[in-house]
C-alpha cells in the first residue's frame, strides 16, 4: 500500500521544482506597442529597399520562380494583433549566409524586433545549384516586396497609434498571398 505522505510529498515537491519552471515559460515575451511596430516596419521598408536594388542590380536576368512561395506576417490572435514576422524571418536567415550582406543583416534585425518569442524555429532548405540559389533569393524578396507594399501598410496606417491592429489581418497576409505588383514589374 502506498503512503499517503509520500505521494503527496512526491506532488508537493514536483509542484515546487515544476511550477515555476512552466510559469517562466508562459510569461508572455516583449512586443513592441503598435507606434513602436509602425517605426520598425517603415525602418524595414527602408533597408529592404536598398537591399532589394542592390541585389535586382547584382543579378540582372535572373527570373522569379513560382516554385519558391514565402509566407507573410501573421498577426497574433490576441488583442492588440500585433503583427509577427517569425513566419518570414527563417527564410530571410536561410539566405543570410549567401548574400552576406550588411543590409540583409539590418532588415533580419528589423524582422527579429517583430518576431514573437515563442516562435519555434523552422529551418529552410535553399537549393544547391548556383541558378537555382538565385532565383530562390530573388522569389523571397519578391514575395517579401509584396508583402511590405500590400495593404498591410494602408491597414497599419489605418489605426490610430494608441490602438493595436484590430481585426484580422486579410488571409494574403497570413499565408503569403501573391500580389500583381511584382518586382518585375517595379523594377522591370
Amino acid at each position: 500500500m502506498v503512503s499517503h505522505t509520500g505521494s503527496a510529498r512526491l506532488a508537493l515537491f514536483l509542484f515546487c521544482c515544476l511550477g515555476p519552471f512552466l510559469s517562466c515559460r508562459t510569461v508572455p515575451t516583449y512586443t513592441p506597442e503598435p507606434y513602436d511596430q509602425r517605426g520598425i516596419i517603415e525602418e524595414l521598408k527602408i533597408s529592404f529597399k536598398e537591399l532589394l536594388d542592390n541585389y535586382l542590380q547584382d543579378e540582372k536576368g535572373v527570373p522569379i520562380s513560382s516554385q519558391y512561395e514565402m509566407p507573410c506576417f501573421t498577426a497574433d490572435p490576441r488583442p492588440p494583433h500585433y503583427l509577427d514576422s517569425s513566419a518570414i524571418l527563417p527564410y530571410f536567415r536561410a539566405i543570410q549566409p549567401i548574400l552576406n550582406n550588411q543590409t540583409l543583416d539590418v532588415v533580419i534585425e528589423h524582422l527579429d524586433k517583430l518576431e514573437f518569442q515563442r516562435a519555434p524555429k523552422t529551418n529552410i532548405s535553399v537549393p544547391t545549384d548556383q541558378f537555382e540559389k538565385k532565383r530562390f533569393i530573388l522569389t523571397i524578396l519578391n514575395q517579401f516586396s509584396n508583402c511590405l507594399n500590400s495593404d498591410l501598410q494602408m491597414e497599419l496606417d489605418s489605426r490610430p497609434l494608441d490602438s493595436g491592429l484590430d481585426g484580422d489581418l486579410p488571409l494574403k497576409h497570413r499565408v503569403g498571398g501573391r500580389d500583381s505588383n511584382s518586382v518585375e514589374e517595379k523594377h522591370g
